[in-house]
């Protein structure tokens, strides 16, 4: 209890900066213990969520990936928290328009439950500062204040090629809005070991070009941190640049008055843990509300399939999935005699429409290369630009190539179909769904196995199914059949061309009967809006993102070493983890190698939160001689 209360007491004194004035307004002031009890209250009533988001660095070239961790914790206790399972990270430029935004999720179904992502930066973007925002669901009941947000640096290529040089940001923190924390109060926080600085060790302190690192970190036991290891110009990391201020950093949510009253504040939007479709059933003249509608949500990618029934206002609601930002999804009304009715509208999303940039203090520095040092830091910069992720591109002269213009929806293994259908003759043919359309086929029927399963022949041999030049046997579930799971979810008005072809020229990963058929089917969703079918719509939602790994470099070969010419290896980043997992012991090690900058430090940093609620970060810096 003696624990609870000291972490309380320093939780208030670092965000709740405005207890002093409440204390002297309230007429009848209560206890410190009566006022604790009313915060955990309130806690339990509405529970608070902190985010910090770690990227790699904060400086980059147009084009780049800027790789991230999110860290969601509780913002009385600092633990870990799994209030949301969602999470949108924004780029906004400096006049608050959105550049990207995508979804990171947690995955406790695969014993993962790392919010780790990246930002695509397009080449084409003007340089400037650019603000990374970050927020839950759960967090717009408080509003954009408690955002996290933090300031990254962009440079055009154009601005290092035409005798123009963009320098990095000098002695600016890696966030900004850190300055709103006094340095007294965090000191505090690391007397009170809510902070801790892991140790991070080296073989030593020099390494030579493209030479093994071995790092060895100490830390609290069953932490999962982040780490990277990035080029000092590319990134200006001051200590304060840390979680705990980010975290220790943000206001309180709640107002202290109010508390003090005995008021809790209650939420009027809920957590988000799964993901929703919601709209309305609307009738296409006098738009009235269509109650009792049958609605089918269907994503052959996502492998879903959904059923449910509009209410009384002509609402429906798809909850309880998960799917990937790749996946289309469409939406198509039934009537109870079978023929669709009414127009399907989307609700929009609760997301803000404008979250404001964090204004940078210093903007960046462009001046005309003049000096031999400029030349140099240019000329790496440059180096960069080519040099992307360990693969070294060539550029090569223009060439023009002449050829035959292919016929819509032909490519190679379409030259081989025995019928092939374009979507102007699906059209034509006025069928409302694929069977209705292999039906057609002369030499096709659909009958039924052993199993009980439809499934579709031509001339007595089972027909064999790629959807988007990816087997269907892949997806399908052991009680249901490639006809079945493709019957059910491709959308026929969504079909750009069919083929049927010899599975021999098709090809296939599993065994079967090479001298059988198989039917392509390409789909392509934006077809469905020319269609006048107003009972169905496709469409794309924001899904969670899907991670991917960051490219490490590897020297360990010598045929790897001298793959790329030497100084070419200009990498910014040498090293980047998201969840590198510190075990019982509380130690955990990794290992990277390093690039042809000569001459340049390097910064390794860590950054995390245990299991108990103690904010970890630390650096460690090496230099390549």
């Amino acid at each position: 209890m003696k624990k609870l209360l000291h972490l309380l007491s320093l939780s208030i004194a670092l965000i709740c900066p405005t207890i002093a004035s409440a204390q002297t307004s309230a007429t009848t002031t209560p206890s410190k213990e009566e006022l604790l009890k009313r915060l955990v209250i309130q806690n339990q009533k509405m529970p608070q969520e902190r985010v910090h988001i770690v990227t790699d660095r904060n400086h980059y070239l147009t084009g780049d990936t800027i790789w991230m961790r999110a860290f969601l914790v509780d913002g009385l206790y600092k633990k870990p928290v799994h209030y949301s399972r969602f999470l949108y990270v924004e780029l906004r430029n400096e006049a608050d328009s959105l550049i990207s935004r995508v979804k990171l999720h947690e995955r406790p179904e695969k014993n993962d439950t790392v919010m780790r992502g990246y930002l695509s930066t397009a080449p084409e973007l003007p340089t400037g500062i650019y603000t990374i925002a970050a927020y839950t669901q759960w967090m717009l009941n408080s509003g954009e204040e408690l955002f996290f947000k933090r300031n990254v640096q962009l440079v055009n290529a154009d601005d290092i090629s035409k005798d123009i040089f963009t320098e990095p940001l000098a002695n600016t923190t890696g966030c900004d809005a850190y300055h709103r924390v006094d340095s007294a109060s965090l000191a505090k926080a690391d007397d009170a070991v809510i902070v801790v600085h892991p140790l991070v060790q080296t073989e030593k302190n020099i390494y030579g070009s493209r030479e093994k690192v071995t790092v060895k970190v100490q830390a609290p036991p069953y932490s999962s941190l982040a780490i990277s290891v990035t080029d000092n110009a590319a990134t200006q990391i001051d200590q304060r640049a840390m979680i705990h201020y980010s975290i220790l950093g943000q206001p309180y949510w709640h107002n202290i008055d109010s508390i003090y009253a005995g008021k809790f504040r209650e939420p009027t939007i809920l957590n988000e843990i799964s993901q929703e479709i919601r709209g309305t059933l609307r009738g296409t003249l006098r738009r009235q509300p269509k109650a009792n509608t049958m609605i089918t949500l269907f994503s052959p990618s996502a492998k879903l399939f959904r059923m449910t029934r509009t209410d009384s206002l002509g609402n429906f609601c798809f909850e309880n999935f998960d799917a990937p930002d790749t996946c289309m999804f469409n939406l198509r009304s039934f009537s109870d005699r079978g023929r669709g009715k009414g127009e399907i509208i989307i609700a929009p999303s609760p997301l803000p429409d404008v979250v404001h940039h964090l204004e940078a203090p210093i903007k960046p520095a462009t001046r005309t290369i003049t000096s031999s040092s400029d030349s140099v830091l240019a000329d790496k910069m440059k180096q960069r630009v080519r040099f992307s992720s360990g693969q070294w591109e060539i550029t090569l002269d223009e060439v023009g190539v002449a050829a035959q213009k292919k016929l819509r929806g032909e490519d190679g293994i379409s030259k081989f179909a025995d019928r092939k259908l374009g979507y102007k003759d699906i059209q034509e043919m006025n069928v409302a769904s694929l069977e209705d359309l292999l039906m057609q086929l002369p030499g096709v029927f659909i009958t039924t196995d052993t199993a009980g399963n439809r499934i579709a022949k031509y001339r007595n041999k089972p027909l064999y199914f790629w959807l988007n030049d990816v087997e269907v046997s892949q997806s399908i579930r052991d009680d249901e059949s490639e006809f079945e799971y493709v019957n059910n979810y491709c959308n026929v008005n969504c079909i750009e061309y069919l083929d049927l072809v010899e599975v021999t020229y098709i090809g296939s990963s599993n065994a079967r009967d090479f001298n059988s058929y198989g039917i392509r089917i390409k789909e392509n969703p934006t077809l469905a809006k020319s269609s006048n079918d107003f009972n169905s719509i496709t469409f794309k939602p924001l899904g969670h993102q899907v991670p991917r790994e960051f490219g490490q470099t590897d020297y360990s070969t010598q045929e790897k070493r001298f793959a790329n010419p030497p100084g070419t290896d200009q990498r910014a980043t040498l090293y980047w983890n998201p969840a590198l997992e510190i075990d019982s012991t509380g130690v955990a090690s990794f290992t990277f190698w390093t690039n042809d900058n000569y001459k340049t430090l390097y910064t390794i940093r860590v950054e995390g939160v245990s299991e108990s609620g103690k904010l970890i970060d630390g650096i460690k810096r090496i230099k390549m001689q």
